[in-house]
């Protein structure tokens, strides 16, 4: 008997999604959690690191979430178990002034907050791949001089402490605040890397596939698992399959699908800020490459506009909800990814070359260093630049939220109107 691959992906997905939804309504909330002074808890995750702080969640044993916000050193790894000393409040009470920061973190679980807390340390937690992020800080601040060895620092393992006010503001000013962070770039970026690395050898598709995107979520995994770089590894693990099962080829129903494994898995997630954003960049850019694959222009320039469309696709589509949630907007940040964009893999790939030279042979590691020092010189000196032209950047905008929902519907009747100028059926969206 013959199986229709299409139909047995399907029922496979929906089997998964299915179990994932059971087992989200079976976890049950947390309870009786009173606030006290002192109680003792285990290190889940690491929120943020800036300079000198830290932000922690720690689990009590009735499975109570705390946020500590307590000295950045130590650096604490998951499983420590710690005394935590602090004025406990709930959500509600400790940011009272902004009550939808209060919203998210009820959302996101947390059921405690302590602020200036002191944190003992009853038993060092022995989670092997935050010692190993630990080390990688520790090797690339060894190799790169400042200001590069924080932003590599925050590019491959998440930590963004080191970086200085005045870099992250140039970035921001100029729209390319989001490579300073592990975002969906760079796990795609990590995946090209995999994908051409694997191409060397001679092995069926579906072996080099599933190798691919061991060593993909392993290296997520690594880098402390944030959000953003977990929705993008799904993502290219759903493209992966549908690849496959030469099904569900089309890349909005790939976005579709990624999306139905994300909210089965936490429904809540849709309230987030970053979800929002990746979802709307994401739409954007696959939207903005449909549309250039139908301009014909000469093999030299496709390269060119494909560039433009990302970067115009993602800023085109992100722009309303950056100026609902932050009030904020970067009009040079087209301008500034056409510019920066292209260097980041290459870069990326070079910093990860170096920390493996520099383990057998210093003074080549060494010179590899100087090359990505002078990328990321032009870097800054562009965003420099950019953040300097007048009337580039506008902050403290107000944008109310019907005015977001009215600007997704004028960018709908604006892509409804090019199908008709291309002549483009509904169905090619999916095929």
């Amino acid at each position: 008997m013959r199986v229709n691959i299409p139909i047995a992906t399907a029922c496979v997905a929906l089997f998964l999604l299915g179990y994932l939804y059971g087992a989200h309504k079976d976890v049950s909330e947390a309870k009786n959690c009173e606030v006290s002074e002192k109680s003792t808890a285990t290190l889940t995750r690491t929120i943020a690191l800036a300079a000198t702080a830290a932000r922690y969640v720690f689990m009590q044993e009735n499975g109570c979430l705390i946020l500590v916000y307590a000295p950045r050193f130590p650096v604490l790894t998951r499983g420590t178990v710690a005394e935590i000393i602090g004025k406990q409040e709930t959500p509600q009470d400790a940011f009272a002034g902004i009550q939808e920061y209060a919203e998210f973190l009820r959302d996101d679980g947390i059921n405690l907050v302590v602020r200036n807390a002191e944190v003992k340390v009853i038993q060092k937690g022995d989670a092997p791949l935050d010692t190993f992020r630990v080390q990688i800080a520790s090797n690339i601040a060894a190799l790169f001089r400042e200001p590069d060895s924080s932003l590599f620092i925050a590019m491959i393992t998440g930590d963004q402490g080191g970086i200085s006010q005045e870099v992250k503001d140039v970035y921001r000013s100029s729209g390319i605040t989001h490579i300073l962070s592990i975002s969906g770039l760079h796990v795609s970026i990590i995946a090209i890397l995999l994908t051409v690395c694997m191409s060397v050898f001679q092995v069926p598709g579906y072996i080099r596939s599933m190798l691919i995107f061991s060593l993909l979520w392993a290296y997520i995994i690594g880098v402390g698992s944030p959000a953003s770089a977990v929705r993008a590894g799904v993502f290219w693990t759903c493209y992966m399959v549908a690849y496959h099962a030469r099904a569900l080829v089309g890349i909005l129903t790939v976005i579709l699908f990624t999306l139905a494994v994300l909210l089965t898995s936490s429904p809540q997630i849709i309230n987030t800020i970053g979800f929002q954003l990746s979802v709307t960049a994401v739409c954007g850019i696959a939207v903005a490459i449909f549309f250039t694959r139908k301009i014909r222009v000469a093999p030299y320039l496709k390269a060119a506009i494909s560039l433009c469309a990302v970067s115009f696709g993602a800023t085109l589509t992100t722009a309303p909800l950056t100026l609902y949630y932050f009030g904020t907007v970067s009009l040079v940040g087209v301008i500034t990814n056409m510019v920066v964009v292209p260097l980041l893999p290459l870069a990326t790939y070079l910093v990860l070359v170096a920390l493996v030279v520099k383990l057998f042979f210093l003074p080549l590691a060494l010179m590899i260093a100087f090359v990505v020092h002078m990328f990321f010189a032009w870097i800054l000196f562009v965003a420099r630049l950019c953040a300097s032209i007048p009337y580039g950047h506008f902050e403290h905008i107000s944008f109310s939220l019907w005015s977001v929902f009215v600007y997704y519907a004028v960018l709908v009747f604006v892509i409804i109107v090019l199908m008709k100028r291309f002549k483009i059926s509904w169905r090619q969206w999916w095929i």
